[in-house]
């Protein structure tokens, strides 16, 4: 059987492992966004996207490489001197508001995971330059060197100046349900070509109570609901599909293929068992971590089991979609076990194969010796669509993000499921790792 047969059964397997081939969609709606909800490590995007965004895809010159490098440097204050000494002039900056700090004391897989790759050959990194990013890295974070809590765009950007500012205010909970037009009694705007007479002048929200609240703007409306939302409330709003928006009865203002051309990240998490269990001290494993001790460890000496950070991120090039100055895909290491509780743990998988997921997550029940070698497309080519269910804006929107439904991004995920597997059969990888398969034929 090929290398390319054989990771594509491997595929197949995971997809059909959950329930009715359905994934979630995770987004931060949470003060700070998705930032307040993440690993939060400190990355920047590769210095070809943004060009790419500025040259091919319309977004102009303002979002070039050269254009938002300052932006970066402007809000970060990079707390280790080691890692600002080693990068060139232009990568890092002291003087912003967001921390950024290297994990002090992180987990020894995680070491003896970046210093094996290393070792065979490929190069360190640093993330945060958008020139040089081919390699491996045990990436900085952005919390506070001080208590190691983290930093988001909240408690950097908009916590330290309320009721500072008079021209800022903060409302939670509330839903957006359409932005307000300066033509808003529908058809008046039927194509592309008129839309340059269209401008938006507000907002109209829920309030907690269910309230209807219009907030008009003087100079502009900048949508930032994220990637499904955003063109959710476009949609709700008459800006979107002709034929889409009419089926569901909303007056269009702009025909326009909102929510048309959605590139998701595919991910292939694959379950491995180190070797040497005492090389985990802990780990993302919320269900063993948030005990007395060690949350008196952390938040009184910003030590302990939870100020690890057990991460590391390989960026590759899979020669799908260019060469090692424009990595298309990662593979990162990240210790998790699953959940002790097996019926919360399979809840999510194939209901008629829960038996053998339970079997399956129950090796690693009770120990603490569980990883993740997982790999990600960077650039997939396959779009999906975002489409409104209804005419509701509270209802959810309809998300088919057709992963893989172009074969070059197969191939890619393929060509990055191998390398990552060439790293782990090395001697020294199979010192680390052992690969765990899957529970179905």
């Amino acid at each position: 059987m090929n290398l390319f047969l054989t990771f594509f059964l491997l595929l197949y397997q995971l997809a059909f492992g959950l329930r009715n081939r359905q994934i979630t969609l995770q987004h931060g709606k949470i003060l700070g966004g998705s930032m307040t909800d993440t690993v939060n490590v400190y990355l920047r995007g590769n210095a070809h996207d943004y060009d790419n965004w500025a040259e091919n895809l319309g977004a102009g010159p303002g979002w070039s490489a050269q254009a938002v490098l300052p932006y970066f440097l402007r809000t970060e204050n990079n707390t280790d001197p080691a890692v600002v000494a080693a990068a060139p002039a232009y990568v890092h900056s002291t003087s912003g508001p967001l921390k950024v700090s290297t994990v002090p004391n992180p987990d020894p897989i995680t070491t003896k995971w970046l210093n094996a790759v290393v070792g065979m050959g490929w190069p360190k990194a640093d993330f945060a330059d958008l020139y040089h990013q081919y390699g491996i890295s045990l990436p900085q974070t952005t919390q506070s060197p001080n208590n190691w809590t983290r930093e988001t765009t909240a408690t950097v950007f908009i916590e330290p100046v309320l009721g500072t500012r008079t021209n800022l205010h903060l409302l939670l909970n509330a839903h957006v349900t359409r932005i307000l037009f300066n033509n808003n009694n529908g058809n008046q705007n039927p194509g592309f070509p008129m839309m340059t007479n269209l401008r938006a002048t507000g907002v109209e929200f829920s309030r907690p109570d269910g309230t209807l609240t219009t907030v008009r703007a003087r100079r502009e409306v900048i949508l930032s609901a994220g990637s499904l939302n955003s063109p959710q409330i476009l949609m709700l709003s008459g800006v979107g599909p002709r034929d889409h928006l009419s089926s569901l009865g909303i007056p269009v203002l702009a025909d326009l293929p909102v929510g048309s051309t959605l590139y998701d990240h595919p991910k292939v998490p694959l379950d491995f068992t180190v070797n040497n269990a005492s090389d985990i001290t802990l780990t993302d494993d919320v269900f063993g971590a948030l005990n007395i001790p060690n949350l008196y460890q952390f938040y009184r000496y910003a030590a302990g089991p939870l100020a690890r950070k057990a991460i590391t991120y390989t960026y590759l090039a899979t020669g799908v979609n260019g060469d090692r100055a424009w990595p298309d895909a990662i593979s990162y290491q990240q210790i998790s076990q699953p959940d002790p509780n097996m019926d919360r743990q399979v809840a999510g998988y194939d209901q008629s194969r829960a038996d053998q997921w339970r079997e399956y997550f129950g090796q690693w029940a009770k120990t603490n010796n569980h990883i993740w070698l997982s790999v990600l497309l960077f650039r997939p080519r396959s779009s999906g669509s975002v489409r409104l269910a209804s005419r509701n804006p509270y209802d959810a929107p309809l998300v088919d993000p057709a992963v893989f439904s172009r074969r070059q991004d197969l191939e890619a995920i393929v060509r990055a499921m191998a390398i990552l597997f060439r790293q782990t059969e090395t001697p020294v990888g199979r010192q680390l790792y052992s690969y765990s398969g899957l529970p179905v034929p």
